[in-house]
C-alpha cells in the first residue's frame, strides 16, 4: 500500500507523526512524506523519503496580515485572533490542497496520513477519491470544540460543502492519554489510540546527564517559543539549589544569549530529548505537545511555563492531574520553590501513573498493521 503522510511545517508537528511513518514502512508499505523545509533533514535521518511542499507557519501569518513579517506573540490578543483563524481556517489548508494535489497525482496514495493541523492535506486526498485519516499531535482533537476543524466559507467555496464535511468525520489517530482528555470529545469521530513515541534525531548525550551528582534538571522551551528572559529567569531561580542542569535552547536561539553559565549547567542548542528524559528528575518547559507527553512517557514530573499555542491546555492537564505545576509568569523564586516540590514523591509518583498509561496504549507497529483498514 502507498500512504502519504503529511504535516505543517513545523518540529512540533512533524515529529510526533515520524514514528508512526516509520513502522509503516516496516510494515512493507511504501511511504512519502510531505512537509516543508524546515523537517527534511529529520525526515531523512528517520529513513523516510519525503518531499518538501509548502510554506512555513510564520510566512501564513505573515501573509494573513498583509505580507509584513510578524511574530504571533507581538501581535495584540484580537489580532492574533483573527489571523489564527485566517491562517489555519483558511490560507494554509487551500495552499496544502494547491502544493498537494501534484503530488498525489505523481504519488498515488492509497491512503492519506493528515497531521490534525493540516486538514489541507487530508482535503487534497478526499477532492482526488482518496482515503484519509488524521493523526492528532495533542489534547482534545476529538473534542465537539476542535479549533483545528474551522475551516472558512472560501475553503467551502473551493472544495465543497461535502468534501468539507467529510474531514471531521475522518478518523482520528489519538496519541493522548485518555485520563488527560477534555470531557468533549465527539462520538462522531472514529478514534485509533496510538502510543505516542518521542523522535529525536540521535546525538551525543551531554556528560553532565549521567555524571555528577544531585537531582537532574532538563529545561528546554522548544524550537519555536524560546525566550533568553524565560530561560535566564528559569536558572536564575535554579542557581541556588545545587541542582544539575541541562538546557535546550532551541535551533534559533544561540547559547551565548544566556551568558556565562556555572559549571553545574550545560547549554547546547539542540539535545537528543528522547534519550535525556529517562535520566531526567524534573522537566522545565514550555508545554508543547511533544516534550509533555515525552515527558509523561518518562514518568517525569513537568514544570510549565507556556508561551502560547496549545501550551496552556497541556500544562492545565498535567498540572490538574497533579503531575506538575504551571508558572505563567516567569518568577526565580517561584520557579526554585516549584522544583522542589516537584523532586517530591506525590508528583513523582503521579506522573509515573500517566507513564504506564501510555505505555499500554498500541504501539506505532499495531497501528501500522490496521492502516489498511481505513482504505
Amino acid at each position: 500500500m502507498r500512504i502519504l503522510f503529511s504535516s505543517l511545517d513545523a518540529f512540533g508537528h512533524v515529529f510526533p507523526l515520524i514514528p508512526l511513518a516509520q513502522a509503516a514502512v516496516r510494515a512493507d508499505h511504501e511511504v512519502l512524506f510531505a512537509a516543508g523545509d524546515t523537517a527534511s533533514q529529520a525526515l531523512r535521518s528517520a529513513g523516510l523519503n519525503s518531499t518538501a511542499v509548502g510554506f512555513g507557519i510564520r510566512e501564513a501569518f505573515a501573509r494573513a496580515v498583509g505580507n509584513v513579517p510578524v511574530d504571533p506573540r507581538t501581535m495584540s490578543d484580537d489580532v492574533r485572533e483573527r489571523a489564527i483563524r485566517t491562517v489555519f481556517g483558511e490560507i494554509i489548508p487551500l495552499s496544502q490542497v494547491q502544493a498537494l494535489q501534484p503530488v498525489i497525482a505523481e504519488f498515488a496514495p492509497d491512503l492519506v496520513v493528515a497531521e490534525v493541523g493540516n486538514p489541507g492535506a487530508a482535503l487534497a486526498g478526499l477532492s482526488a477519491g482518496v482515503k484519509a485519516v488524521r493523526h492528532g499531535f495533542g489534547r482534545g482533537h476529538a473534542s465537539v470544540g476542535n479549533p483545528w476543524a474551522a475551516l472558512s466559507p472560501a475553503v467551502r467555496e473551493v472544495l465543497g460543502d461535502a468534501c468539507v464535511d467529510s474531514v471531521r468525520r475522518t478518523p482520528l489517530i489519538d496519541i493522548y492519554p485518555a485520563s488527560l482528555q477534555p470531557d468533549d470529545l465527539d462520538p462522531a469521530v472514529p478514534r485509533i489510540l496510538l502510543r505516542p513515541v518521542p523522535f529525536a534525531e540521535p546525538g551525543a548525550v551531554p556528560g553532565i546527564v549521567t555524571e555528577g551528582s544531585g537531582p537532574l534538571i532538563y529545561l528546554t522551551l522548544g524550537t519555536a517559543f524560546g525566550s533568553p528572559d524565560v530561560f535566564r529567569a528559569v536558572l536564575e531561580g535554579l542557581s541556588t539549589h545545587g541542582f544539575r542542569v541541562l538546557v535546550a535552547t532551541g535551533p534559533s536561539m544561540p547559547v551565548s544569549v544566556l551568558g556565562d553559565l556555572p559549571p553545574n549547567v550545560v547549554a547546547q542548542q539542540w539535545v537528543p530529548q528522547a534519550e535525556i528524559l529517562p535520566h531526567a528528575d524534573v522537566v522545565i518547559n514550555h508545554g508543547g505537545s511533544g516534550t509533555t507527553l515525552a515527558s509523561l512517557g518518562a514518568g517525569v514530573p513537568q514544570l510549565f511555563l507556556p508561551q502560547g499555542a496549545d501550551q496552556f491546555i497541556n500544562a492545565a492537564a498535567v498540572s490538574d492531574a497533579g503531575a506538575g505545576l504551571t508558572i505563567t509568569v516567569p518568577d526565580a523564586e517561584m520557579i526554585g520553590e516549584s522544583v522542589t516540590k516537584l523532586l517530591g514523591d506525590d508528583y513523582r509518583a503521579r506522573a509515573q501513573k500517566i507513564a504506564a498509561e501510555i505505555a499500554a496504549m498500541p504501539s506505532p507497529d499495531d497501528v501500522a498493521a490496521r492502516l489498511v483498514e481505513f482504505v
